[in-house]
């Protein structure tokens, strides 16, 4: 699957967000999401986003220092995992990342770069480009299996 967006809005970006996340609900698309982008194109809004549509709406931040925050739910388990500072794959199993990769789990994962290298596993990927207009996203989906 593919999509593609415009966004110049923070708004623009929760309404893709909840077209995401019924995608993610109906099993269109795989609940492991890696978002691949610069610093500022609009990652973490995206995720801001995406958790409102479960009703999680507080604390939620880009978890550059914690490596991986984890979202309480009552019906799903969700993580944010920021790998920016990781520079190899083992460190990334030094922190139990694998682990989180259970099927229903919803994991979000900026800066993907080390598990792309390390894929084995069906994911989405959503590319976030900077516009040629300022405050404009383009937004790429692209499903690589389920």
């Amino acid at each position: 699957m593919r999509k593609e967006w415009v966004s110049s809005s923070v708004e623009r970006t929760y309404e893709i967000a909840r077209e995401v996340a019924t995608l993610i609900e109906s099993e269109t698309i795989s609940p492991w999401i890696f978002l691949r982008g610069d610093i500022g194109s609009g990652k973490t809004t995206f995720v801001r986003g995406l958790l409102a549509c479960w009703g999680i709406t507080e604390g939620v931040s880009s978890p550059t220092f914690s490596l991986i925050h984890h979202y309480p739910h009552p019906e799903k388990t969700i993580y944010h995992v920021d790998l920016y500072r990781l520079r190899s794959p083992e460190e990334g199993e030094a922190i139990g990342l694998y682990d989180l990769f259970q099927p229903h789990a919803i994991v979000l994962v900026e800066w993907p770069e080390i598990l792309e290298k390390e894929n084995t596993f069906p994911h989405t990927l959503i590319t976030f480009g900077y516009g040629e207009e300022e405050n404009t996203r383009h937004i790429l989906l692209t499903s690589q299996g389920f």
